[in-house]
């Protein structure tokens, strides 16, 4: 079973801008996290020492970090942004689909002959 996902041209065009703010604002969230990163002197306590590898690990040590999950979320939001696209594309075949269809109805009825059937041609 394969799904179909249509969407109207400005709906589209307006995910599409939020999509892009939403790596911006990732992409900010990441150049924050390089503050973080950083092992800062907070002291010569062990503890201090302990806190900021802590922050350091937290912000970018391995898969679970928090710059893992912000690069993550943004693939996924490319992967949106095409998907949204494709969207776009399918709703502008199905209007221009539909169009046709219902030129051919207007033309069958203007001559006095029946429509041709559509193959099977489903409609969303």
């Amino acid at each position: 079973m394969s799904a179909f996902f249509a969407v109207d041209l400005a709906t589209g065009q307006d995910m599409i801008k939020s999509i892009g703010q939403m790596q911006t604002d990732i992409g900010i969230m990441i150049n924050k996290l390089d503050n973080v990163d950083r092992i800062v002197n907070l002291g010569d306590l062990e503890e201090a020492r302990a806190v900021a590898t802590f922050n350091q690990m937290v912000a970018s040590g391995g898969t679970q970090s928090a710059r893992a999950a912000l690069e993550k979320f943004r693939e996924s939001l490319d992967n949106a942004a095409a998907a949204v696209q494709r969207g776009m594309a399918n709703y502008s075949e199905v209007e221009a689909a539909t169009e046709q269809q219902h030129k051919q109805i207007e033309h069958s009825v203007s001559e006095g002959t029946q429509p041709r059937h559509n193959g099977g041609m489903r409609l969303i």
